[in-house]
């Protein structure tokens, strides 16, 4: 069975206090085959009062480059309907 190293949870909307949160839980694990041989896995949860979904994403699809990518585009965006 491979071994948890760490588990993060990053919350989008922490100021909705379990109302309605988007989590991202990402989680490192070790194979156990060699030295440093780590994978992530991610799952994405959806809190809403007393309902919830998950996503699992299997690997770590938000990686930190996905994520600049999207802040970037998405200021490119916002920039483009802001006034000065």
């Amino acid at each position: 069975m491979d071994k948890l190293l760490e588990r993060h949870a990053f919350t989008i909307n922490p100021q909705d206090n379990g109302g309605e949160q988007l989590i991202i839980i990402t989680e490192v694990y070790d194979n156990g085959n060699n030295k440093n041989n780590v994978y992530l896995n991610q799952e994405i949860q959806l809190c809403s009062y007393c309902n919830s979904a998950s996503f699992n994403l299997i690997t770590a699809a938000l990686t930190p480059e996905k994520l600049r990518q999207l802040a970037n585009e998405l200021d490119s965006m916002i920039s483009k309907h802001t006034k000065v």
